[in-house]
């Protein structure tokens, strides 16, 4: 199936989703607040909104709470980003929770960051979920430029249109950052994906990438490839991130083996609600 961008942008089931990252935290003794807040990126729900609210402005986590709005679309959530600027926050950290996220004024905002030079290496990645021609003039300029050609190319995810499948054909044959690529394929659960991420397997990309890429597909084929994966020794972190948005038992044994391989628990948090935005395409992979 082709998802869109709305879909892939926000958790599939938010409040399944909020109950298990506590339910998570808990029995792993997780009591870093910012680390529970950074799983809650495109969440919505009262509950994650409450978990939202108890973090600081005044404790300098800039950081964290930027990112768990990622994917939000709201006055809100815009609120929020706000006041974090008013607070001091970088083009960094505001850059980190502007994925999916269009509007004059963070279109404005992510040129100021380009014009200033800060936080460039986030503004690719803001452009997750966008495929508006402003988008992709600011995408093919970040990549030709070599301004940001990492977080533009992992900007494709999500999106399964002629123009992104062209570009990823064309930055494959050419090697291209190839890691980045794989990123560039999560959120699609078309057939195409599934070979594709095959041929980046024997291309050179490494394993963790492309089993983060299997973010919310529960698919036969899915599980096929991740135990491909792990057999050939993809870092925990990528395997765990790859589990969001599956709640089955058999997932759950998966994740607690992941810590115990020394999978960080924040990219195991990020891989029960969906922060596919925050943990792995915006903070970037720790594949140990």
């Amino acid at each position: 199936m082709t998802t869109s961008s709305a879909n892939f942008l926000s958790p599939t089931h938010p409040d399944v989703a909020v109950m298990n990252v506590l339910k998570f935290s808990s029995q792993h003794q997780i009591t870093n607040e910012s680390i529970i807040l950074e799983a809650l990126a495109g969440n919505d729900t009262a509950s994650a909104w409450s978990l939202r609210n108890k973090v600081s402005l005044n404790s300098g986590n800039y950081s964290a709470a930027a990112r768990s709005l990622s994917g939000l679309r709201s006055s809100r959530a815009d609120d929020i980003r706000n006041l974090l600027i008013e607070h001091g926050a970088t083009c960094a950290d505001i850059l980190r929770g502007l994925a999916g996220v269009d509007g004059p004024q963070w279109r404005e905002y992510r040129n100021h960051c380009l014009d200033e030079r800060q936080g460039l290496e986030g503004i690719g990645k803001s452009l997750i979920g966008l495929s508006n021609p402003w988008a992709w003039t600011l995408r093919s300029k970040l990549i030709d430029g070599h301004i940001d050609q990492h977080g533009a190319i992992i900007s494709l995810a999500g999106l399964d249109d002629q123009r992104s499948w062209e570009l990823r054909n064309k930055l494959i044959v050419s090697g291209t950052d190839l890691n980045a690529l794989a990123l560039s394929t999560s959120g699609l659960f078309v057939d195409k994906a599934i070979e594709f991420r095959y041929a980046l397997l024997e291309a050179g990309a490494k394993p963790e990438y492309i089993a983060h890429s299997l973010i919310m597909d529960d698919s036969p084929k899915a599980w096929g490839l991740r135990a491909a994966l792990v057999s050939m020794g993809a870092a925990p972190g990528g395997i765990a991130i790859g589990l969001a948005q599956i709640f089955s038992e058999e997932s759950f044994r998966m994740r607690s083996k992941l810590i115990s391989q020394g999978a960080e628990i924040t990219a195991v948090l990020l891989g029960i609600n969906g922060d596919y935005l925050s943990g792995g395409l915006l903070s970037g992979l720790k594949a140990g």
